[in-house]
Parts: structure tokens; C-alpha cells; sequence
């Protein structure tokens, strides 16, 4: 029987391993059934903890506050376990206008280069682990059946200013990260350094987001310039069932060409079986190099 609310978790592997791996720890949020004269079928969907994030939209205000602080505050009266990385710079002010705490905690992090991500029953705040040693290697035609990586210069730029206020000082505020100052690079050869080796040096300034201290200023573009690095190159494959893959992870594509050979950040996990296909699964990935 299955109803809102039930807990759930799905473990995946192979006939004949010791072992099934767990690939989520969740929620029921919804069930479908679906009625006929022949066996009737039922559609369960559910999510995994952060969903609780997204029930009812909030007003409030943060004061003196580090974004890590806001995190285990948000966390912590939701009543989620959590693994927040401590930040920093100590905010003023801060609000949370009209937002479910998932969209507010996602904001925070990607103004400083971190993710709301999960894994199993806890909740992380945290950089993204782009500069962690890869989790496994995925081979075309061994472990790939297909992989699509689109790389692009469009989005590069050789420098991100981030521009703001300074009430008491009465001074404009600029932050700034440049070529070099990526958390880590993926590759010989960085996507913002090639560009500006082929078409010249380029900037981009946000004034989109209060700035009120120079340390915040420097923070929000080192995370945007690390972001805007890691859409050199991106795309999806699909690759044999491994249960082990995660979103998330670091992982080494081999024998796809010298260009598009190397690690990439793995962005989206799918999950297929079929009886045509069997077990495979989609997935997207970003890389800041090549």
C-alpha cells in the first residue's frame, strides 16, 4: 500500500552482485492509479527530502547573518539533517521576500558558487565539488553509448565584476575575479582563457543583487565567474546502467577525442529500465575546460 508522505528508498544493481546501491531516500508526494477491465497500474511519484523545502512561501529577514548561518537556521526549523560548509562574510541584511526556502537557499548559493544539493537523508550547502578527484571513469563504446558535448564561447568572458554600495563610506563597491581564478579547471585548457585567446579579452558587470561590503562583492564574482566558466561545455549522454553514478560527482569520459576527453561535472542523473533497452541512464554533465 502505498500513500502520501510514506517513506521511501530505491536501491539498484545487478543479478549476482553482494550488493544493491542506494540511489535516493524519499518521500511519497502523489499516486495515480489508473483503472481498466485488464490489470489495472499505479503511478507513485515522490521526491526526495528537499520537496519539504517547497511547501508555502516565506517572508522573513536575516540579520548579521553568514549564508552558512541562514542555511542551518532554514535547515534546522524545517527539521532536515544537514551538512552546511561554513562561508565567510557576515550579511547585514538579508530577505527572503515571498520565496519557498528551496528557491531563497538556492539564490544564496549560486550567488557564491555552492549547491542545495542531497545526498540519502541529509541536506548539503556546499561549493560545488568540482574540484574533487573523479568517482569513476565512463569509456565510449565500453560504458558510453552515446555522448553529445556542446562547446560554446558564447557565454565566456575573461573577467566578472560585480558592482555595489557602500552606505556608510558612500563609495561604489566593485568585485572582481578574472582568468586564473577558477575553484578548479577541468582540463589544459580553461573555456574563459581560450576565448580570450581567440576573440579577446571581454568583461560583464551585474548590478542585479544588493552588495553592501567589499568581501561580498569579491565572493559573488569569484562564484559567477565560476559558474559562468563551467558553461564552456556541456551536454547529455547515456551510458549502460551504473548504479554508482550521481549528480554531483566528478567523473573521467575517455575516447571521445583529445578536445572532449577529460573530467567532467555531472549535473543530472536518469535512470531507464526497459525490456527493449534494459538498464541505462541519461545524464548531463558541464565542463570549464578542454
Amino acid at each position: 500500500t502505498f500513500f502520501p508522505g510514506q517513506k521511501v528508498s530505491i536501491s539498484l544493481g545487478y543479478v549476482g552482485e553482494l550488493t544493491a546501491v542506494s540511489i535516493i531516500e524519499g518521500e511519497i508526494t502523489s499516486i495515480e492509479p489508473i483503472f481498466r477491465p485488464t490489470p489495472s497500474t499505479m503511478i507513485v511519484r515522490g521526491y526526495d527530502l528537499r520537496h519539504r523545502l517547497m511547501r508555502g512561501r516565506k517572508t522573513q529577514t536575516f540579520t548579521n547573518m553568514k549564508d552558512s548561518d541562514i542555511a542551518v537556521k532554514i535547515l534546522g526549523d524545517v527539521g532536515l539533517a544537514n551538512q552546511v560548509a561554513a562561508t565567510s562574510v557576515v550579511h547585514p541584511y538579508v530577505l527572503q521576500h515571498n520565496q519557498t526556502d528551496f528557491a531563497f537557499l538556492q539564490d544564496r548559493a549560486r550567488r557564491i558558487g555552492f549547491e542545495l544539493a542531497v545526498e540519502g537523508k541529509k541536506i548539503l550547502f556546499r561549493p560545488l565539488p568540482i574540484n574533487k578527484k573523479e568517482s569513476m571513469t565512463l569509456a565510449l563504446g565500453q560504458d558510453i553509448i552515446e555522448l553529445t558535448p556542446r562547446l560554446t564561447t558564447m557565454s565566456q568572458v575573461s573577467e566578472v565584476k560585480v558592482q555595489g554600495w557602500d552606505i556608510k563610506k558612500k563609495e561604489v563597491i566593485v568585485g572582481k575575479a578574472k582568468v586564473g581564478k577558477e575553484t578548479a579547471v577541468l582540463g589544459a585548457n580553461g573555456g574563459p582563457k581560450a576565448t580570450n585567446g581567440a576573440f579577446g579579452k571581454t568583461a560583464v558587470t551585474y548590478i542585479d543583487s544588493p552588495v553592501f561590503t567589499q568581501a561580498e562583492a569579491d565572493q559573488m564574482a569569484i562564484g559567477r565567474f565560476n559558474e559562468m566558466a563551467l558553461n564552456y561545455i556541456s551536454g547529455e549522454g547515456i551510458c549502460y546502467g551504473r548504479a554508482d553514478l550521481k549528480a554531483g560527482t566528478v567523473v573521467a569520459i575517455e575516447g571521445v577525442g583529445r578536445k572532449f576527453s577529460g573530467l567532467y561535472y555531472i549535473t543530472s542523473v536518469r535512470h531507464i529500465w526497459n525490456k527493449e533497452r534494459g538498464y541505462q541512464i541519461r545524464f548531463s554533465y558541464r565542463r570549464n575546460a578542454n
